[in-house]
């Protein structure tokens, strides 16, 4: 990694380079990581044994990298993904995401967002989130400026897959009931950021949240060609996305 580094900084001195941490890769260093990964260890372990065990496995895959050589010759970020695809391509997870592995609800989110807090302090620089899903939580209420009418649900099928992560940057408010409500109501570890009344669920913006983590770079886009895709004429999605973008970074 160091003979990398020296590389690119010889040859690109101007460039913005780094490396990418796998938060799904760990064998588990402190803690055991069941089948869904490190992220969803508070399902079992609850929030303070299990968020105080995702910062000390952090800290060692930390470790682990810096000892490689990833911080060497100018590297000035670190990098993190979620997953290649939206969670709603996993069998059964739209009907049921409690018994998925990849949709997740606000307690994962906020897991996720102390793994790149604790990198940030163990590396001492910035880090990028990439490849985020763009599907979103369906039953939205948000109403297209293309049509006039609400955002129609995404199909679960090719292109148009369910996933949480854009809700939980960019916000939304959407209807849940049953199995759904439940999971996307759940905030253990005490999420200022949503607010419920009757089946209307809202998860506020949080993107202040991901600042203060130390993430400075938020890249969302289709993992895979299966993916839901926010680019395109027209997106898969709807243009949803790029809907809620334009409303958290208005013109100025």
């Amino acid at each position: 990694m160091s003979a990398i580094n020296y590389i690119i900084h010889r040859n690109a001195p101007s460039a913005r380079f780094g490396w990418q941490f796998n938060l799904w890769a760990s064998p588990g260093i402190k803690t055991t990581i069941g089948a869904r990964g490190l992220m969803r260890i508070t399902d079992t372990q609850g929030i303070t044994l299990g968020r105080a065990n995702i910062q000390a496995e952090t800290r060692e895959i930390a470790k682990y990298y810096k000892e490689a050589g990833i911080l060497s010759h100018g590297a000035q970020q670190v990098s993190i993904d979620k997953y290649g695809l939206d969670a709603g391509a996993e069998n059964g997870a739209a009907l049921n995401p409690a018994n998925s592995t990849w949709f997740w609800n606000l307690d994962h989110w906020n897991n996720y967002l102390l793994f790149a807090r604790t990198l940030r302090e163990e590396t001492g620089v910035p880090v990028t989130l990439w490849q985020l899903p763009v599907g979103r939580i369906n039953s939205t209420l948000a109403i297209s400026p293309y049509s006039g009418s609400r955002f129609p649900n995404l199909t679960n099928l090719n292109q148009k897959y369910e996933d949480s992560a854009p809700t939980f940057f960019l916000g939304d408010r959407f209807s849940v009931t049953g199995a759904r409500k439940a999971w996307f109501t759940t905030n253990l570890g005490g999420d200022p950021g949503i607010s419920v009344t009757g089946d209307i669920v809202e998860w506020r913006p949080h993107l202040d949240a991901a600042r203060a983590a130390g993430i400075d770079l938020i890249l969302f886009g289709a993992g895979v060609g299966d993916s839901t895709d926010g680019v395109g004429s027209p997106p898969t999605d709807d243009y949803w996305w790029i809907t809620r973008v334009q409303a958290c970074f208005p013109s100025r």
